[in-house]
């Protein structure tokens, strides 16, 4: 992941690897201790527009009489709007982020007991469905054809095969390639053998 520059540049960088949560691979955090958060900015999150205590919050700020400029007016009725948005994000949604953390941790904690036993459910599923004739058991068949299928290669100039003569030529053409050529080969000793 990292070469020798980067620890050099960086020497109080460390990565924390997650569990995969809801992607399709495993997210990592690049951390630092001596990074600093500066100022945290105000947003407005759309989830406060669904709420019936949005409006009749913005209307009371947004019917105040301010004196000046129209876009001084504008800054000061923002300005005057965020505290009462921040207690309603506090007393309405604060739950919805907890509740989001628990569900994760749950997920987390699944998600790593399957990697302990990645195949306890679906063996236990193919014990009792598996050869029986049912269509869990031709759903199981189907998706394996698909996944074995090759539907497209990259032959050695990189071109894209995707028909069944050009991918059967690409394959030839590469293998064929191989035939006579040598190449180094290791000893194997006989402990790693006898270890498996």
């Amino acid at each position: 992941m990292i070469n020798q520059d980067w620890i050099d540049h960086y020497p109080d960088m460390y990565a924390n690897f997650l569990t995969e949560g809801s992607y399709d691979h495993t997210p990592y955090i690049v951390s630092s201790s001596k990074i600093t958060r500066g100022h945290i900015s105000f947003k407005y999150i759309n989830m406060w527009g669904r709420s019936g205590q949005f409006l009749p919050c913005v209307k009371k700020i947004w019917m105040t009489n301010i004196e000046g400029t129209s876009m001084y007016q504008i800054i000061k009725k923002l300005k005057a709007l965020k505290p009462g948005l921040r207690e309603l994000n506090k007393d309405r949604f604060s739950d919805i982020e907890n509740n989001n953390s628990l569900l994760q941790m749950y997920m987390h904690k699944l998600q790593e007991e399957l990697g302990v036993n990645p195949n306890n459910q679906a063996m236990i599923r193919w014990i009792n469905e598996g050869d029986a004739n049912t269509a869990f058991f031709h759903g199981a068949i189907k998706s394996r054809r698909m996944k074995n299928k090759v539907l497209m290669v990259e032959d050695v100039d990189g071109h894209a095969c995707a028909t069944t003569t050009e991918i059967r030529r690409a394959f030839l053409h590469y293998y064929n390639s191989l035939l006579g050529t040598s190449s180094p080969t290791k000893r194997v000793r006989k402990t790693t053998i006898q270890c498996g």
